[in-house]
């Protein structure tokens, strides 16, 4: 879960975020920890397999299969028949639920918002795609139901479950992220007391900054709270030092992560459900990148007015720096999602492709 805001302070990062930590977002008290993408990634393939697992087994066990295929009807035929209806069924009820939802809950995005429904009925079809296309390789192996069952039960597990959690374990020790201890050791580091070192600190700084030195020229080396001030900002920048290393180490596995994820379709559509909801890592490091930028500023406009102790006039106010998020483009959205939607769709047609020439060689009497 991402977050949906950040703190913005002259003061250490930490004070912010722990005053953070009690507050819920109220739509997530009257929707619960309901997450559509869950549904999608985890549940529906389950649902697709659970209704076409035995799509030809079946036939071939009750004894059907026999008179079906007496009648102008080829094997492929017979089966991309079925499958397409199970698929409609499915593909009609997923999509129509995921993209109502988008449109109930889509306010943020109204500018953009057909585009995100449209993406979302791609995934969603190349996604059920593989599961079907999986099925139906499965099917013409010529096993029994049971079997079928059992091996679609194991292609389950290895592309929704043991994939993602390798691969996952793979990028955290290929590019560990430093931890939180990290971050409030390096606060800590800066070991100085504001009554005993303040005086000195700020004598320093005005001697280092002297734009800073207040209209009379004279600055009160006692002031407390210019000491707290300056001692904060020292924490302040050991604390981003940290942080622009967890970005860092982030942007490293994202990149890893975008590589290794098409060892997975469950990675791949998930990864797309999660830009499409705005929730992608993408637009979360494009977030944190422009709340750092604005940060600066954010310090560049008070610190010097605090430091020269000057009060702020109504000018002032009209001035102060005021955060807009710039959102990527729709191209690089609909590039992204694309991208993955065709994987999905090259992979999936590659199955139907092997299954088709199993065909050839199916036996009826297994």
């Amino acid at each position: 879960m991402l977050p949906i805001d950040a703190g913005v302070t002259m003061s250490t990062l930490q004070r912010t975020q722990a005053d953070k930590d009690g507050f819920e977002n109220p739509l997530g008290f009257l929707a619960g920890k309901f997450d559509p993408s869950f549904v999608l990634v985890y549940l529906l393939p389950l649902v697709i397999l659970a209704l076409s697992f035995n799509v030809l087994s079946g036939e071939r066990e009750s004894g059907t299969l026999h008179l079906l295929l007496s009648n102008p009807l080829g094997l492929a035929r017979l089966i991309s028949a079925k499958m397409t209806a199970q698929m409609a069924i499915i593909y009609l009820i997923t999509s129509t639920v995921i993209a109502a939802g988008l449109a109930i809950a889509g306010g943020i995005y109204q500018e953009d918002l057909g585009l995100r429904i449209g993406l979302t009925l791609v995934i969603v079809f190349g996604y059920s795609l593989f599961w079907f296309a999986l099925a139906s390789m499965v099917n013409v192996l010529g096993h029994s139901s049971a079997t079928n069952a059992v091996v679609c039960s194991a292609m389950w597990l290895l592309f929704v479950l043991i994939a993602p959690t390798l691969i996952n374990v793979a990028v955290s020790a290929v590019y560990p992220v430093p931890s939180r201890n990290e971050t409030i050791s390096a606060a800590r580091e800066i070991n100085l007391d504001t009554r005993r070192d303040g005086s000195r600190l700020l004598a320093e700084h005005y001697q280092d900054h002297p734009e800073m030195m207040p209209k009379e020229g004279k600055a009160n080396l006692n002031d407390f709270g210019l000491a707290f001030v300056l001692i904060q900002s020292e924490q302040k920048k050991k604390v981003d030092a940290v942080e622009d290393r967890f970005s860092a180490q982030l942007a490293r596995q994202q990149e890893l992560v975008t590589r290794l994820r098409f060892l997975s379709p469950s990675i791949v559509a998930q990864e797309a459900a999660n830009d499409i909801a705005g929730t992608g890592l993408d637009r979360y490091q494009r977030f944190r990148k422009q709340v750092k930028e604005f940060d600066q500023t954010w310090s560049n406009f008070f610190a010097p007015r605090i430091y020269r102790q000057e009060q702020l006039t109504t000018a002032d106010f009209e001035q102060i720096p005021r955060f807009r998020f710039d959102e990527e483009s729709d191209r690089s959205l609909a590039v992204r999602v694309g991208g993955s939607a065709l994987f999905l769709l090259l992979i999936s047609g590659t199955l139907f492709g092997i299954a088709s020439n199993r065909m050839a060689v199916y036996r009826f009497d297994q």
